[in-house]
């Protein structure tokens, strides 16, 4: 009776460490999105985040001049203008 007890007891413990963990990967996700797009001239780079299991939403990740990290919502439409212009400038490179 004492021996499941303490298996019990160690493995409700070791449940609550594992869930309890900060999750590294959630934290990357976009969560909250830009009301508006940054300005190209400040993008240096962008990525696209898809809702595959481990992000929650479709989003595009874009990196600024001054370090920031602005999450847009990726049908937006002002933000698909943004991305075929960056495609465009990164052509014309």
């Amino acid at each position: 009776m004492k021996q499941s007890l303490v298996v019990l007891f160690c493995l409700s413990v070791l449940t609550w460490a594992v869930l309890g963990a900060p999750n590294s990967i959630r934290k990357s996700c976009c969560m909250n999105f830009s009301p508006k797009p940054p300005r190209i001239g400040r993008i240096l780079k962008h990525e696209i985040q898809d809702s595959d299991g481990r992000c929650r939403f479709d989003a595009v990740v874009f990196y600024t001049v001054n370090g920031k990290r602005i999450c847009s919502k990726r049908n937006d439409e002002k933000v698909e203008d943004l991305l075929t212009k960056l495609a465009q400038r990164k052509q014309g490179r």
